[in-house]
């Protein structure tokens, strides 16, 4: 064991190093073993993330898993200029200047190789201050993988670091104040090989973590537990949420490309990845994931109810229809689906197809996607008003054409007032109702002013006409949720 300027630490802790110092944790990889007419061998054993559990368990410091998905280092990266192959792989100085900027008291820097032949395996810390070049403790430890697991290396190496951790605990970090309840094991002493702590829920950390809105303190856990369940979809899903609410979007992109490589089918993944998409206002990218998530499971309803929605969006009603009776077929007596059934109806004018007596409170997503479909029905409306008044302010217009064009517009906005009743308002969302209900009456009086200038030929109705239509679509944006 070699340890270096030991009183410097006692000294640095007891004039205001906080209580639970921050390490970050970094395993450097050795490289690969060239072999002639052979795959290269790789001597590494995957050790950082038991490193950090490690170091947690023992109380004394709060250890960071390195990552470069980790919030904090796209930050430093960001504000650095780097590369992202200089984070993947970065040197010691770039390390340090990480744990630095953090902020993180103390880098600890790992390496856990084994031998190409035989069966040891040589593990070795190094703990550095970020502004010191030289390691201010470092040890290592060589253990044996047990006969009949020369394949798995990892409970040697397991043993290996938890040697290092409690050497760590009882040396450099001894003068720690210990904030959490460490194991036991009856003094300072390093556990035996065959000891195992107090087992730690990473999945539930994460988990809690996440509910209590600490975001960025979860997803190292949330990985931790992936780790140890891959094919947990829940677990990715909430690694995505944490990603996306920590602000950490192309993190979640990866994330989300990763797991859909395991679970292409997966309806819940699919809507996450297409919901990136679509924040990223990439609708196109959205469309295609959603149509292969159709195509791998026709009978997941949420896939089709985002097509659904999409395409009113794009305005493709058609299309957006053909989606929501696609949903009909699977649960016509769900809400969801009545809901893209009476949107669609109303983006087709097909106000008659609305179910008598269909009524619906609509929520705040909701609610924005029924403006969508009102505001497009609205400023058609009032497109083809203003057509229609042009035409009628030629010097020779053709009246019967008008008069048809005027007929068939005023029907509609009738058959779209009666559209609207079946919407029930939450409070706040009423005013917004009453403006559009207010700018689909001005519409309608617009109209009636232009049939009134064919019988009489003022052309002050055609004045009034064009205000009304003014008026009704200033209604329309005050309605804008």
């Amino acid at each position: 064991m070699r340890l270096l300027a030991l009183g410097f630490l006692s000294v640095a802790f007891a004039f205001g190093q906080p209580k639970m110092p921050t390490v970050l944790v970094y395993q450097e990889r050795a490289p690969l073993v060239q072999r002639q007419n052979q795959q290269p061998f790789d001597p590494n054993v995957t050790v950082q993330g038991f490193m950090t559990a490690e170091l947690r368990e023992l109380g004394k410091v709060e250890p960071v898993s390195y990552s470069t998905d980790h919030p904090t280092a796209q930050r430093i990266a960001l504000d650095m200029r780097l590369e992202p192959s200089a984070t993947g792989s970065p040197s010691l100085d770039l390390l340090r200047e990480m744990a630095k900027q953090w902020p993180a008291q103390y880098l600890v820097v790992v390496t856990c190789e084994r031998a190409e032949t035989g069966q040891a395996i040589f593990a070795r810390a190094r703990l550095y201050q970020p502004t010191k070049r030289e390691p201010v403790w470092q040890d290592e430890v060589m253990s044996t993988i047990s006969v009949g697991l020369q394949s798995d290396p990892s409970a040697a190496a397991k043993s290996s670091i938890r040697t290092l951790a409690w050497r760590m605990n009882g040396d450099p970090f001894k003068d720690f104040a210990v904030t959490r309840q460490p194991v036991n094991t009856g003094g300072d002493a390093p556990p035996p090989s065959n000891f195992s702590p107090i087992e730690r829920d990473p999945a539930k950390e994460g988990l809690d973590f996440l509910a209590a809105g600490n975001a960025i303190a979860a997803i190292e856990p949330l990985r931790a537990a992936i780790t140890e369940k891959p094919y947990d979809l829940s677990l990715r899903l909430k690694l995505i949420e944490a990603y996306e609410s920590a602000g950490s979007r192309e993190a979640a992109v990866r994330e989300s490309e990763r797991a859909l490589i395991l679970f292409p089918g997966a309806s819940q993944l699919t809507m996450k990845a297409a919901e990136t998409s679509l924040s990223e206002g990439d609708r196109a990218g959205a469309r295609e994931r959603l149509l292969k998530a159709v195509e791998a499971n026709p009978s997941a309803l949420e896939p089709l109810l985002a097509l659904c929605d999409l395409e009113l969006h794009e305005a493709n009603y058609d299309l957006a229809y053909h989606w929501a009776q696609k949903a009909v077929s699977i649960d016509a007596a769900s809400a969801l689906v009545s809901w893209r059934v009476y949107l669609t109806h109303g983006a087709r004018a097909d106000f008659s197809k609305v179910d008598a007596g269909y009524s619906h409170q609509p929520s705040e997503l909701e609610f924005a996607l029924f403006y969508v479909v009102v505001q497009g029905h609205i400023t058609d409306a009032a497109d083809e008003l203003n057509d229609i008044r042009r035409v009628l302010s030629e010097p020779n217009p053709s009246l019967a054409d008008s008069k048809a064009k005027l007929d068939a517009l005023a029907a509609g906005l009738e058959g779209f007032e009666t559209w609207l009743e079946a919407i029930k308002p939450e409070a706040s969302h009423k005013e917004s109702v009453g403006r559009i209900k207010l700018a689909t009456n001005l519409l309608a009086q617009s109209s009636e002013a232009l049939a009134h200038f064919l019988l009489s030929k003022d052309r002050q109705r055609l004045a009034t006409a064009a205000l009304l239509r003014t008026e009704a679509l200033e209604e329309l944006k005050a309605a804008s949720p």
